[in-house]
């Protein structure tokens, strides 16, 4: 899929493959590895985790979900499924395509 946007002597072009996103956390609520509100507490830690940590370096990040099983929100067996899941979304993302923007001044 492509699209041109030109506005006042600006030209931007982005260029997207047609694979659509899937939330790798679904399948482990459908299963019943984990509820609706673990799924919703992981994908809030994780995008606090993904804010806090923009700009620093790589010894300052932590894993976000250390936190949920400390605080019992969920167990150190879900966090290993999670991680697998969220591991084997970014592998199938990464092998599915390219995302290609350019944008010209």
């Amino acid at each position: 899929m492509q699209s041109q946007f030109v506005s006042q002597g600006q030209s931007n072009t982005t260029t997207a493959s047609s694979t659509t996103k899937v939330d790798p956390l679904s399948s482990l609520v459908s299963s019943g590895a984990i509820t609706q509100t673990q799924s919703d507490a992981v994908k809030s830690a994780l995008q606090a985790a993904h804010k806090g940590h923009s700009g620093e370096g790589a010894a300052a990040k932590s894993d976000p979900l250390d936190s949920l099983v400390t605080d019992g929100t969920i167990t150190q067996d879900q966090e290993n499924a999670i991680t697998s899941a969220l591991q084997s979304a970014m592998q199938s993302q990464s092998n599915s395509g390219s995302s290609t923007r350019t944008t010209k001044t």
